[in-house]
């Protein structure tokens, strides 16, 4: 199985971006601003495009049955984060380890609870690799939830005690999935190559930094790349600008609630910060789209 092109591509990027860090620490001090310009540029465009996703595969007769599905899970989500925030909290990550490290291993082969595995061990070893690393950097962020009770997220222990469990899961998984030939060495390779160079990127540069590049360049841009070759039209010789267009009026429109959430849950609950309403409303637009990429992924598999 030879290694995609994209992902060589990207690994260079990220490499390139780890010498810089090593080199250059104050390129750190503009974190958040690269991590707002990759939430808006990468990180919403590439659920833009759930809608079309959904009715290309089920059939776009009567569309309003995803549009019901999707905004009833949003729904459904902010009100579960109003009754059980913390539970609410520790179900998002949960989840989202499981998306990452999905988006990361689809392609390998293999029993469904081998897949499951690897992809829940994958991203949780990489999420508590970025917070056991920068822990302070964390709790400063944990601590300003003030809805949750969340205590225990603030023991370097506990993340050094997730961190390991997955890193043996992750590391049993692989050496099985290997030895039954459901990934080739090659791609064995590139995929420890790539968690070196992520986890280098967490040791020497902080949380919000090396989030970023893999949120926003393995995640965000390689799951665009995916998209664009399920939904372009391949018989047009310019495919580039029809996909454009299909992924913007939903990013405006996802841009919006984020920026209305961030402007009118403060004036209705007062002591609520803004990493907590950011934390929220994204957790409300990833879980329907959780369950659309997963439908995509399990295709591309």
């Amino acid at each position: 199985m030879k290694i995609d092109p994209i992902n060589i591509f990207l690994l260079s990027v990220t490499a390139a971006l780890g010498i810089l860090v090593f080199i250059y620490p104050p390129v750190l001090e503009f974190s958040w601003i690269l991590f707002l310009f990759t939430i808006i540029l990468l990180g919403i465009p590439h659920g833009a495009l759930d809608h079309v996703l959904y009715l290309k595969k089920n059939g776009s007769k009567k569309p309003w049955r995803f549009y019901l599905f999707y905004i009833g899970l949003i729904a459904a989500t902010g009100l579960f984060w109003w009754n059980f925030p913390t539970i609410a909290f520790i179900l998002f990550l949960i989840i989202s380890a499981y998306h990452f490290g999905q988006s990361q291993l689809y392609q390998i082969n293999g029993p469904k609870w081998l897949k499951n595995l690897l992809f829940l061990s994958w991203g949780s070893f990489l999420l508590s690799i970025i917070i056991y690393t920068n822990l302070d950097e964390c709790i400063r962020i944990f601590s300003s939830l003030e809805w949750l009770n969340l205590s225990l997220l603030n023991s370097g222990m506990y993340w050094s005690a997730v961190m390991t469990a997955s890193f043996f899961v992750l590391f049993a998984g692989a050496a099985y999935a290997a030895f039954q030939r459901f990934i080739s060495f090659n791609n064995l390779l590139f995929e420890a190559g790539t968690l070196v160079l992520l986890c280098f990127l967490a040791v020497y540069s902080n949380a919000v930094f090396s989030f970023t590049i893999y949120f926003g360049i393995w995640h965000s841009f390689r799951s665009l790349v995916i998209e664009y070759e399920y939904v372009a039209d391949r018989q047009r010789k310019s495919r580039f600008i029809p996909f454009l267009k299909r992924i913007f009026p939903f990013t405006i429109l996802a841009t919006a609630f984020l920026a209305a959430a961030l402007f009118l849950m403060p004036q209705q609950m007062t002591g609520i910060s803004p990493y907590m309403i950011f934390i929220i409303v994204i957790s409300m637009l990833t879980v329907p789209h959780l369950i659309v990429m997963h439908d995509l992924y399990e295709k591309f598999s």
